[in-house]
């Protein structure tokens, strides 16, 4: 009972002590280098699975004030927190299954592998169907998160949007996507 205790404790006393993101601020009367050098501070990258600014990295509970400031970014941020547990979910429970298949066909008589193999394969399955929903839905959810909270922060501060770069323009676009 006493390292139930200690361990829910040291859990809430670590939830606390999360550095959560700030809001800029802004001064009504700011000149434009100002402007600028509030917006290369508060601007948001992504890097691996975290978004990235010059106060440091951030994940999905650390953010959502921030992102939730402009409308398109906190649209753009719950499709990101859904692509999240819905990734999180299939890893987490493919995995399982993985491991509880591949534990019980090892330690299983021989007529009972089957279904622990095939228990197997599905959670690999599951597994790898996390994986790719990670690189093609959640992935580029964080980066549209950053590009529309950038977008807002920039009108907020009155600067033009920035130049696209010929590395930045679509290679290919059908149907009116790029690719």
């Amino acid at each position: 009972m006493r390292g139930m205790v200690a361990v829910l404790l040291v859990s809430v006393v670590s939830a606390a002590c999360v550095h959560h993101a700030a809001l800029p601020r802004i001064p009504t009367d700011a000149d434009r280098s100002t402007r600028e050098q509030i917006f290369r501070d508060h601007q948001l990258e992504t890097r691996d699975d975290l978004w990235v600014r010059a106060d440091g990295r951030y994940g999905v509970r650390t953010l959502s004030d921030v992102v939730s400031t402009y409308p398109e970014s906190r649209a753009a941020f719950r499709r990101a927190r859904t692509g999240w547990l819905v990734t999180a979910g299939l890893t987490i429970a493919g995995g399982t299954f993985a491991g509880a298949g591949s534990g019980g066909a090892l330690f299983s008589e021989p007529g009972e592998r089957d279904g622990f193999l095939t228990m197997a394969v599905v959670g690999a399955t599951l597994f790898a169907f996390g994986l790719v929903l990670d690189e093609q839905w959640l992935r580029p959810a964080m980066r549209d998160v950053a590009r529309s909270y950038n977008e807002g922060l920039r009108r907020e501060l009155a600067l033009p949007p920035p130049r696209r770069t010929d590395s930045e323009r679509p290679l290919l676009v059908l149907g009116g996507d790029p690719f």
